[in-house]
């Protein structure tokens, strides 16, 4: 190979210098570690190694496996093969267990290329008995720096055997495990054990929890979150229990009068996240006009009495103008010097529709009587039975104008009966049921949403813990 390089060197004295520097070919294996995790007796479950040539073609050589616990590995397929070039090649090793208990084998594979011999690590359980924990996620929620957080879990013993426990290990230091190991768990047997956590920040924290049974470990068993609202459970980051956490956009999840979509209250807070304070409410001066609603004091330098505080022309001060259906100057009299037959305020230049009734006129409370009870020309308006959002849904019982019932929010047009779940963390289509069938959702119910790293969310066998993802 040397010789070949420098005679290639001396012959191309002169050469451009690109055809000076000789190819080498190498290869990888990958993955680096399988786990088969557990495969029940009689059963025959196979692990794939991938054997990448890279920078020309390679050849495999041969295929050693050494057990390096129990039996049951084998190489199944060709132990020795040709590589295109930049191709890829594959190894077929097969688990079938004879008896329980676990097994791992170290594959080594020769190449032809200077890369060395590659290795494998391969491991699995073979079992007739299934440890079981639930839930198989725990999130404890926002855990402050320095705090400790802690959370139960049980653990069942599904099969035939004994299992005896004599730790656990967990992938963070920061994480124990509290129980009385060495545990035994009969068969059908279940077990309570503690996880606990000791935030040393406030950043997002996934662990692993896995048991060990003599010199075996069961890998993975439990996942444990905190801190973590992007990716954990919405309802362990809702900490003032208002239905909305701090990255659904609570702007303070200790307050639970501090909600997205929250009446705005006139308490110097911001009740309802929209990063203004009170406005809307009677001691703000919303129009600009230098007065608020009253008559408590008002927010800054404006003054109480203002009667529409969304008009700048309207205000104590302002002078009134007959005709216009309004009451100007806020004295209580809309056009001072008409009739008002109901005496609710209102006459007919000022706007009222049926003055010989004092509870229809402008500004009153619209209710679900069939009547336009405040004059907007609009019957029933914001009523249970109006469809308000324009969905084709009200949310009562018997809607008015064709609209059908069962709208759980009628302010809101993506969500009523017909509308699609979107990932959202909201009840779209009203059945109940938050973010089903989305990436957000846990559809099979093992714990795991798609977001959270689950592959088959139609199946609950497969996810992060069991396997197959």
């Amino acid at each position: 190979m040397t010789r070949r390089v420098l005679w290639s060197l001396v012959a191309c004295v002169g050469c451009n210098e690109q055809f000076l520097t000789p190819t080498q070919t190498t290869v990888s294996a990958a993955p680096a570690l399988i786990d088969l995790a557990a495969i029940p007796l009689g059963a025959e479950a196979h692990a794939h190694i991938s054997i990448a040539a890279h920078d020309g073609a390679a050849k495999v050589l041969a295929v050693n496996l050494l057990p390096t616990l129990g039996t049951g590995f084998a190489l199944d397929g060709a132990s020795a093969f040709a590589i295109d070039p930049d191709g890829a090649g594959e190894i077929d090793i097969a688990f079938r267990p004879t008896e329980v208990g676990y097994a791992s084998a170290l594959v080594q594979i020769d190449t032809n290329t200077d890369s060395g011999t590659l290795e494998v690590q391969v491991r699995a359980r073979a079992a007739s008995s299934m440890l079981t924990v639930a839930p198989s996620v725990l999130d404890l929620g926002v855990v402050p720096k320095g705090a400790t957080g802690d959370a139960r879990f049980e653990v069942q013993n599904d099969g035939s055997l004994a299992v005896v426990l004599s730790g656990a290990l967990t992938s963070l230091s920061d994480v124990l495990v509290h129980g009385a190991f060495p545990l035994t768990i009969q068969p059908d047997g279940v077990f309570s054990l503690t996880v606990e956590y000791t935030a040393p920040d406030l950043a997002p924290m996934s662990a692993r929890v896995s048991f060990s049974t003599g010199a075996a470990v069961v890998p993975d068993v439990l996942i444990v979150r905190a801190n973590d609202c992007e990716r954990g459970t919405p309802e362990a980051y809702d900490v003032d229990e208002d239905g909305v956490s701090a990255c659904g956009g609570d702007c303070d999840d200790a307050d639970p009068a501090a909600t997205p979509g929250r009446p705005e209250l006139a308490d110097e807070k911001d009740n309802d996240c929209d990063g203004r304070v009170d406005e809307g409410t009677a001691r703000v001066d919303d129009d600009g006009d230098g007065w608020c609603e009253g008559p408590m004091v008002c927010a800054g330098t404006a003054s109480p009495g203002d009667c529409d505080d969304l008009d700048a022309s309207v205000a104590p001060a302002a002078v009134e103008v007959l005709g216009n259906g309004r009451d100007d100057d806020c004295d209580g009299v809309v056009d001072a010097g008409a009739q008002d037959f109901d005496h609710d305020g209102f006459g007919a230049l000022g706007g009222d529709c049926d003055d010989g009734d004092p509870g229809v006129h402008p500004g009153a409370v619209e209710r679900p009587n069939g009547s336009d009870d405040d004059c907007d020309r609009t019957i029933d308006e914001d009523t249970p039975a109006s469809d308000d959002d324009g969905d084709g849904y009200c949310e009562a019982a018997t809607c008015l104008r064709g609209a059908l019932p069962g709208d759980c929010d009628d302010t809101v047009v993506t969500r009523s009966p017909a509308a699609p779940e979107l990932p959202d963390h909201a009840d779209n289509d009203c059945d109940s049921r938050v973010d089903e069938g989305t990436i957000y959702g846990d559809d099979d119910g093992d714990g795991f949403t798609e977001e959270g790293g689950d592959c088959d969310d139609t199946d609950p066998e497969i996810n992060p813990t069991a396997g197959g993802c």
